[in-house]
C-alpha cells in the first residue's frame, strides 16, 4: 500500500515487520526505502543486516518463491508458504508474506522504493525498529541492542529490564501488555512522537 500524498519522510525506518509501513502511512509519506509493509525477518539475519548495512548492494536482487526454499520453514507456518521474498546481495532474504502469488508485484514495489531509497538514503535519517510482538524473545531483543550501528534504534518491549540499556542512539519503549497486532499501529504512533519532539 503506497500513501495517496506524498510527502518526502525526513527518515527512512526499516522495522522486522509491518510498523515501518504503518509509520509511513500514518505521516503520508512515499515509502523511501524497500524495507517497508508486508516484510519479515528472522531476527539473526535482520540483526546482520543492521550491522552490515552500509556495505550491502541493495542493487543486487533476485525475487523467489519462498515455497521453494526449506529457509523458509519456520516463516510457512505462520503465513501462507505461496509468498515471495527477496534475496539482497545473495546474503539476506526478506520475505513479503501479505503479497501472495505476485511476482511481479514484489518486484515493481522493491525497484520503486529502491529508486527512492537511492535518492533519500544520504539526505535522510535511517532509523530501525524492532516490535516485540512479531515473534522475538527477549534473547532476540538483546541481539537488536547489542548490535553495533551508527545508526539509531527503536524497541518496542514488554521487558522493563530491558530498560537499563536505553541510551540516546537505543530508544527503548516499555508497555507491560503489548496487544498485537495493535502494536504496528501503536508503535508508529509513538515513534512519530518521538521524533516530533526531537
Amino acid at each position: 500500500m503506497e500513501s495517496n500524498e506524498q510527502c518526502v519522510s525526513k527518515y527512512i525506518v526499516i522495522s522486522n515487520d509491518c510498523t515501518s509501513g504503518q509509520y509511513y502511512k500514518l505521516n503520508k509519506c512515499e515509502f523511501n526505502n524497500p524495507f517497508v509493509w508486508n516484510i519479515w525477518w528472522y531476527i539473526d539475519d535482520y540483526v546482520k543486516f543492521i550491522k552490515n548495512f552500509n556495505n550491502i548492494n541493495f542493487n543486487n536482487y533476485e525475487t523467489l518463491l519462498t515455497n521453494d526454499n526449506e529457509y523458509f520453514s519456520d516463516y510457512k507456518l505462520k503465513f501462507n508458504p505461496l509468498t515471495y521474498y527477496v534475496n539482497v546481495d545473495n546474503k539476506y532474504k526478506i520475505a513479503y508474506p501479505h503479497y501472495i502469488s505476485k511476482k511481479d508485484y514484489v518486484d515493481t514495489k522493491y525497484k520503486v522504493r529502491l529508486d527512492r531509497f537511492n535518492k533519500y538514503k544520504n539526505v535522510c535519517e535511517t532509523i530501525f525498529m524492532l516490535n516485540e510482538k512479531s515473534w522475538t524473545s527477549i534473547e532476540d531483543e538483546l541481539k537488536f541492542i547489542n548490535v553495533i550501528t551508527p545508526y539509531k534504534k527503536f524497541l518496542y518491549t514488554s521487558h522493563k529490564e530491558l530498560l537499563k540499556y536505553k541510551n540516546d542512539n537505543m530508544i527503548i519503549i516499555y508497555k507491560e501488555n503489548i496487544d498485537y497486532p495493535n502494536s504496528f499501529k501503536t508503535f508508529a504512533n509513538i515513534l512519530t512522537k518521538t521524533l516530533d519532539r526531537q
